[in-house]
């Protein structure tokens, strides 16, 4: 399952989304960005079944907002 936009999901959401995909390797992919966040939500992934421990990846990078060069 892939999953975006994840920064604005609710714990009932992520409920939802566990019960559709049975857990295991690459089970679910998950982007989301915090800094875009429109709710408070705060959820724990863990503390709803899905393990991100050792599976997740900071990206330091953002090619959306990054200025590019001019084409020539």
């Amino acid at each position: 399952m892939v999953v975006d936009e994840a920064q604005d999901l609710r714990a009932a959401h992520w409920k939802m989304l566990r019960a559709m995909v049975a857990p295991g390797n690459n089970d679910m992919f998950i982007a989301g960005d915090t800094h875009q966040r429109v709710y408070d939500n705060h959820v724990s992934l863990g503390a709803l079944g899905i393990n991100v421990r050792g599976r997740s990846a900071r990206l330091s990078l953002s090619y959306r907002t990054t200025r590019s060069s001019p084409a020539p």
